[in-house]
């Protein structure tokens, strides 16, 4: 692969790590009573919420397993790309320039849009 497409691949797996961090956001501040009164006015998508608002430990099981994968995943490929410019001190240089990426791009941003917006 070569390393623009690899790039484009870890841009794309920060993407999904940071839509996943706002789904983890979403589902750990979710308002049962919120939820009960979507549901009771027959709101599309509300016993889903519901649903996920009552046992939520299996929908966060997924969304942490999968966001780590994303981060895992985007840290390799980018390591590799780091390796293959600066030799075997690209390692150092991958894992400190994901380590800031993954921190402000796909966590920081996202669950705190997440957070000011929950009840939208």
């Amino acid at each position: 692969m070569s390393d623009l497409a690899s790039f484009f691949v870890v841009l794309l797996l920060l993407l999904v790590a940071a839509f996943l961090a706002m789904a983890e956001t979403s589902i750990a501040r979710v308002n049962r009573v919120k939820a009960l009164h979507l549901a009771q006015e027959k709101k599309r998508g509300a016993e889903a919420l519901l649903k996920i608002v009552e046992d939520p430990s299996p929908f966060l099981s997924v969304v942490l397993f999968l966001t780590l994968l994303a981060h895992i995943g985007g840290t390799a490929i980018a390591t590799g790309i780091a390796i293959g410019h600066y030799g075997t001190g690209g390692e150092a240089v991958a894992a400190a320039l994901m380590t800031v990426l993954i921190f402000v791009f796909a966590e920081m941003v996202p669950k705190t849009y997440t957070v000011q917006r929950t009840e939208k």
